[in-house]
């Protein structure tokens, strides 16, 4: 680094101009930590400033608070990694307009971030809360909202059922009674996710491209078909409205435990959403952006066949353990056991010893095995790509024969799973 001469700005700017540029021809890595402006300065970049002109690495200028010498907007294009720390709402703001749409970089300086070969933006969670639209008020997406409650975001709900809206608004969110509403309530830019079932996301997403306006976000937190996923985003691209998915884990435990979290979309995008994020995850759970629109789904509905083939395995072995050559073994507490240090403790398997610790014979469980769609788009993706996945194919055509009649302990053992981690419904035994 060059030491100054204490001589004239002019002087000292061209000889740190002609370090930076020195260092660009050497080939060197160049890194930047930069913040930003709630007039959307960024590195000491005003609007309309001469900095933002110059053909030179490096310029000066006098504004009428400071005097500067800045690195260039046109030597962002030379930065191989830029990382920008911001903290607070009206840093939240900028960010956000920075999302919404690309603006002249004279004006808005920020648009220079856009040149670099790489750039993260990190924003304080605390220092920037959110207001989010959330349609859908079921199990998972009323866990959802409550646990972005308490962080201090702000949250408008619709549901066409009344009574959640009714639930959420008494822990502080505020309630939309129509889509016009829910938008109207979320200023120039909304972001709104949708935490509804896969058949009414296109519904949805048709009703609400018409209501928004150009520079807002979508989030499809369910666990739609990554295909769907890839055309929504497209065609939404073109009305610039940016769609995000969420394929989330964590079922009804998310709220005390933390979601695990798969987000597909553009950098940008994910980036100003990284605080809903973060809050989701904590306190035991983790978030990952998996890259470009589609692959949040996509890595959700492989985790999803993973599960699928987990739980029968699951299923079949507690079943050998009941009806096996040994008689009388207890197992719940052969659980316990497998769940303290065993290879296969998991998360399945403490669910499955809280379940047999409470109903030992899976008593008024019929056997009945639902399944959402996620398996069998896994399977189909498997074929396709021409991925032997016989342990799933067998987890399908277990829960098929189920929904056909044929129930055993472990297929009661996997619907009464499903509604330990889900909530979902028990069909029970006619007596």
């Amino acid at each position: 680094m060059p030491v100054l001469s204490g001589g004239s700005r002019q002087q000292d700017s061209q000889a740190f101009s002609a370090f930076l540029e020195h260092q660009h021809q050497l080939g060197a890595t160049i890194v930047a930590l930069l913040g930003i402006g709630e007039d959307g300065h960024i590195a000491g970049i005003k609007p309309s400033s001469p900095a933002c002109h110059s053909d030179n690495a490096a310029s000066d200028y006098e504004a009428a608070d400071f005097e500067r010498i800045t690195i260039s907007g046109a030597f962002f294009s030379s930065i191989d990694h830029a990382f920008v720390y911001t903290k607070g709402a009206a840093k939240a703001a900028v960010l956000d307009q920075f999302n919404s749409l690309a603006q002249p970089a004279d004006t808005f300086p920020v648009e220079f971030l856009r040149t670099t070969k790489h750039y993260e933006v990190y924003l304080d969670k605390e220092g920037g809360t959110m207001k989010i639209g959330f349609v859908g008020l079921g199990k998972m997406g009323s866990q959802i909202v409550e646990k972005l409650l308490g962080a201090g975001h702000s949250i408008v709900v619709f549901d066409v059922n009344s009574s959640a809206v009714a639930a959420c608004a008494e822990k502080g969110a505020e309630a939309a009674s129509s889509r016009e509403e829910l938008v109207a309530a979320l200023g120039d830019t909304p972001i709104i996710w949708l935490m509804i079932p896969s058949d009414y996301v296109e519904q949805e997403v048709a009703a609400y491209k018409t209501l928004l306006p150009a520079g807002s976000m979508l989030i499809d937190g369910g666990n739609s078909n990554f295909h769907d996923t890839l055309r929504r985003a497209d065609d939404l691209r073109d009305h610039q409205i940016r769609y995000v998915d969420a394929g989330t884990s964590g079922g009804i435990m998310g709220l005390e435990n933390g979601f695990s979290l798969m987000v597909g979309g553009e950098q940008a995008a994910v980036q100003t959403l990284s605080p809903l994020f973060e809050v989701l995850s904590m306190p035991r759970g983790r978030w990952i952006h998996t890259g470009t629109p589609g692959s949040g789904h996509y890595v959700k509905m492989i985790h999803n066949g993973i599960e699928y083939a987990l739980m029968q395995s699951y299923a079949e072995g507690y079943d050998l353990l009941k009806y096996g050559e040994i008689p009388g073994l207890n197992l719940a507490e052969i659980a316990h056991v497998w769940q303290g240090g065993s290879i296969i403790a998991s998360s399945l398997n403490e669910l499955i010893e809280q379940l047999l610790s409470e109903n030992p014979e899976l008593e008024g469980i019929d056997g009945y095995v639902a399944d959402s769609g996620e398996g069998r788009w896994t399977y189909e993706t498997a074929e396709a790509a021409q991925v032997p996945m016989p342990a799933l194919r067998e987890a399908l055509a277990v829960r098929q024969a189920s929904q056909e009649g044929h129930h055993t302990f472990a297929t009661k053992l996997l619907a009464g799973l499903r509604n330990k981690f889900g909530g979902h419904a028990i069909n029970h035994e006619e007596k």
